[in-house]
């Protein structure tokens, strides 16, 4: 678990991890987010899809908690761009960032407040792809042009 200390170091909890890596997590959460939606008419991994429509990828930036400030607090940040997956044409891209107070010095107080700033920043990131309009554009479209 990092620590974002108060001198702006980062250092880390050396007794406590997290259960699973925080990008692995991340992901899970926004393709379950996604998923819940209705709106997609499939969402995974793109490694195991034959044809996907878009693609999304995604960097997480902050996953920390945050002793600079008073009270502490969970900070997660994602910057994630949605492309056509035959055209670099960008959909949506954006950096979300939510940061959730802990509630004292307890043990767990990390990763009470990291999972309420976790399901916030997925559900808004649901909210605006699933506001998009997309059409799928048909890769077989072209080979029809001009026959008749």
């Amino acid at each position: 678990m990092v620590v974002l200390e108060p001198d702006f170091r980062l250092t880390t909890r050396s007794d406590d991890t997290w259960a699973e890596p925080p990008a692995a997590a991340l992901t899970r959460c926004v393709t379950d987010a996604l998923a819940a939606t209705g709106h997609f008419s499939d969402v995974g991994d793109a490694f195991n899809m034959a044809h996907p429509d878009m693609i999304m990828t995604g960097e997480l930036r902050a996953f920390n908690e945050n002793r600079t400030v008073q009270p502490r607090v969970a900070e997660v940040e994602l910057r994630v761009e949605l492309r056509e997956a035959r055209s670099p044409k960008v959909l949506w891209a954006g950096t979300l960032r939510e940061v959730e107070p802990m509630a004292g010095d307890k043990e767990n107080a990390l990763a009470v407040a990291m999972n309420a700033a976790v399901s916030r920043v997925c559900a808004t990131l649901a909210r605006s792809l699933s506001a998009l309009e997309y059409v799928a554009v048909d890769p077989d479209a072209a080979l029809d042009l001009g026959k008749k």
